[in-house]
């Protein structure tokens, strides 16, 4: 069987932290999207209280180092 490679063409695709101050409607600014460093020092999204992405997987550390 042949391979394929897989391309993530729009998953590191981020759009800037003052859009949404710029174009959220004020009723929301409370649930915006804001960036935040985790236990790890790790930057992620908080979403509505909530962490983003959920780590899982083998690239679960969010890190470039193996180990």
């Amino acid at each position: 069987m042949d391979r394929y490679a897989v391309i993530d063409a729009d998953g590191h695709a981020v759009e800037p932290d003052e859009l949404w101050n710029r174009y959220l409607d004020r009723r929301f600014a409370d649930r915006s999207p804001q960036f935040v460093r985790d236990t790890g020092g790790r930057l992620r999204f908080m979403l509505e209280g909530r962490l983003w992405p959920i780590p899982s997987g083998r690239g679960a550390t969010g890190s470039r180092e193996s180990g």
